[in-house]
């Protein structure tokens, strides 16, 4: 995969849940120089010390849910684009919790496994945009691709920040819409390549 450092990326405000070995592979692509992004980019931690690695951070804010109940609502908080990055398990609940704090207009992207974007979107608000988003493992050393995944009415509308986003971490292979003839494909194809399975 070429790289793509030289490259350069409008993205919306972002806030990011959950910065664990894939979710802090996005942040490091997002903080990366020519990444055109308004700072800091709001992050949520589980834990205080986990929050305190980004102490003294320009470009980061960090909220840890462990001393803040409310972290993860404060940094969605003004975001157009929210990367929920927690275990698949969690995804949900976590769904839930910022549903009322979103913006209006906001994209939220999950990049958890086995969680589909229509169980997200029933417990979000009403027409609130949700794409799918794979990355396979190599995306950890930037040299990744991703699978991307959104609606056919907002699908220029979604498609087009995530892929730029995504381009910082692992290159988009694949920008289809979920009810699309493309769709059945994209299952067959995308899970061999990001060990996952995607589907509507």
């Amino acid at each position: 995969m070429g790289d793509t450092s030289a490259q350069t990326s409008v993205l919306p405000r972002t806030a990011m849940i959950g910065v664990g070995s894939m979710g802090g592979a996005i942040l490091a692509g997002l903080r990366a120089p020519g990444v055109h992004i308004p700072k800091p980019i709001s992050v949520t931690t589980k834990s205080a010390r986990s929050a305190a690695e980004f102490s003294g951070a320009a470009d980061v804010v960090a909220y840890a849910s462990e001393t803040d109940p409310e972290a993860n609502r404060v940094a969605v908080t003004g975001a157009g684009l929210v990367i929920l990055a927690v275990k698949p398990w969690m995804i949900l609940d976590v769904a839930r919790e910022i549903a009322d704090a979103l913006e209006p207009g906001a994209i939220v992207v999950s990049v958890a496994a086995g969680v589909t974007c229509s169980s997200i979107e029933e417990v979000l608000p009403a027409g609130t945009a949700v794409v799918r988003a794979m990355p396979n493992t190599p995306s950890l050393i930037g040299r990744g691709v991703t699978g991307i995944a959104g609606d056919p009415p907002r699908a220029k509308q979604t498609s087009t920040p995530c892929a730029r986003s995504s381009k910082r971490w692992a290159p988009p292979l694949w920008c289809v819409s979920r009810r699309s003839t493309t769709w059945r494909r994209f299952q067959d194809r995308a899970p061999p390549i990001c060990s996952s399975t995607l589907k509507r």
